[in-house]
């Protein structure tokens, strides 16, 4: 028998949980296991924006949105067959009719006497405006990465012009000899083809420190593919090489032999690299000799990259910061404090870690540990035929460019049409059925992006159109979607046959 007493216990703990689950400020749905609603409390159809009556004997797939259904399925099935016995879900909810809104929801199975599963309930809170303010500050830090980079290429300019200029006055220097010796005729063939090389080392020299700059300010920063840091740590160091060499700062090279190939995105571990020689450039300001050493080390399945400066180091409280967002040591004015916090994630998304040893007036060492990809580095030169065939358009408003490119398909085998703008380039295709069209992007009368478009809406088209640009920017506009493939400025044989074999194969 049950004392008045207790039975006044028992209503006054029912009357409180009831009043709990009306006023609670978390909405709380209850469920069979099956995953269909039983009991809503008030605050979760606040949050849905649905009618108590609206919501019962339905599931929650009836209010997620397209991108996020059947995630409760699997949820609930994890629960029944007791693989879990709790978790936690984020994702997008139809409020109302039409709002689309952030919800999380913590799910718990609860056991019938006999540990079968009777129920399952959720709490569910809107997370909205976290999720707003989260995207906000992800996008607040892109763009205060991208303007800071941005604002290093103008510390770049003149060291970059200056680099530029030795490889031109080769080029220049070479011609005028051409020009006198053929006059006189006293060039021998032997002679032209080894400064005809020379040449070529002076050009591609060019092509590297803008492929450099131009990666190093682009927002390309998605792409993850096999890169070799050795060639990473040689792009960065041929943009830096004069700002270095005005500061007086001695860079030593120490390269392990083996390949070091990494899975991760050129253009941001040429951020890293770029961040960490300029903090330790900046760290041997006030050094008679300013040193700063790169070593690499291949340690079975990783690599290490191990910068070293003589700077005036750390202390332990610094170091326990450097890696925070937005601290810096720096005056104001000349750091942000995104750079090392941003280095440490572009490392650690890649499945690396980087750690400091420092000392003060000893200088630091930054330790960079990777993960190799042991994928086979040789480079295959194999032709796919000793000719290739069909007709080609190239489209072009520099004629230079189009003629050697049109001369360099037609070795290769194609019958090679050519057109100094978009408009000759359309009536082109509207008259001649072609496998392969090549177009810049930015031409007079109309550019290469309207033309494309107006292609792709032939009917019968169905050749392939790649793009022509030195701008990167444009690879990922709009026009990525109507185009096949990009040969990017400068470009030689071995770039056109590799992007050609990728479709010759097919």
């Amino acid at each position: 028998m049950i004392s008045p007493l207790r039975k006044s216990s028992l209503t006054i703990d029912h009357d409180v949980y009831q009043s709990m689950y009306e006023h609670a400020h978390v909405g709380i749905i209850f469920f069979d296991p099956s995953g269909v609603i039983l009991k809503v409390n008030q605050r979760a159809c606040e949050i849905m924006g649905q009618a108590q009556e609206d919501m019962i004997a339905k599931t929650l797939n009836d209010f997620t949105h397209i991108d996020n259904q059947g995630i409760d399925t699997d949820t609930f099935l994890k629960l029944g067959k007791r693989e879990i016995n709790s978790c936690t879900v984020e994702k997008k909810l139809i409020k109302g009719n039409h709002k689309i809104i952030h919800g999380k929801m913590s799910f718990n199975r609860i056991d019938d006497e006999f540990g079968r599963p009777r129920y399952v309930v959720c709490f569910l809170e809107d997370i909205s405006l976290q999720v707003q303010m989260e995207n906000e500050k992800e996008i607040m830090l892109k763009k205060l990465f991208q303007s800071s980079k941005l604002a290093s290429l103008g510390q770049l300019a003149a060291g970059v012009g200056h680099e530029i200029n030795n490889p031109l006055a080769i080029i220049n220097g070479y011609i005028e000899l051409f020009e006198a010796k053929i006059n006189k005729d006293e060039y021998s063939k032997t002679e032209l083809l080894n400064n005809i090389q020379k040449q070529k080392m002076a050009a591609n020299r060019i092509a590297n420190i803008v492929s450099g700059l131009r990666s190093y300010a682009c927002k390309n920063d998605v792409e993850v593919v096999r890169i070799d840091m050795h060639e990473v740590i040689d792009n960065v160091l041929d943009m830096l090489y004069m700002v270095f060499e005005k500061a007086n700062v001695n860079i030593i090279k120490e390269y392990s032999k083996g390949n070091f190939w990494i899975l991760g995105n050129f253009n941001k571990f040429q951020q890293v690299i770029t961040h960490l020689l300029s903090n330790a450039k900046d760290a041997t300001e006030y050094n008679k000799r300013r040193i700063i050493v790169i070593k690499t080390m291949i340690d079975e399945d990783w690599g290490v990259v191990k910068i070293t400066d003589n700077g005036t180091g750390m202390t332990l409280e610094v170091q326990e910061k450097i890696f925070d967002t937005f601290f810096t040591t720096k005056e104001v004015g000349k750091g942000s404090g995104l750079g090392l916090g941003i280095v440490k994630n572009i490392i650690e998304a890649s499945g690396g870690n980087i750690d400091l040893i420092s000392q003060p007036q000893m200088g630091a060492t930054f330790n960079i540990k990777l993960p190799l990809s042991k994928t086979d580095s040789t480079p295959h030169l194999n032709l796919v035929s000793p000719l290739m065939e069909g007709r080609v358009l190239v489209v072009d408003d520099e004629s230079e460019i189009r003629n050697i490119l049109g001369e360099r398909l037609s070795k290769m085998g194609f019958v090679v049409d050519i057109a100094n703008d978009g408009e000759a380039g359309l009536d082109f295709v509207m008259k001649n059925s072609y496998k392969y069209v090549f177009t810049d992007l930015l031409m007079p009368n109309m550019d290469g992006e309207e033309m494309i478009k107006k292609i792709k809406k032939l009917p019968g088209f169905e050749g392939k159109i790649f793009i022509m640009t030195g701008i990167v920017e444009k690879i990922g506009s709009e026009i990525s979607m109507y185009s096949d493939g990009c040969l990017m400025k400068p470009f030689d044989y071995m770039k056109i046959h590799n992007l050609l074999s990728k479709f010759e194969k097919k």
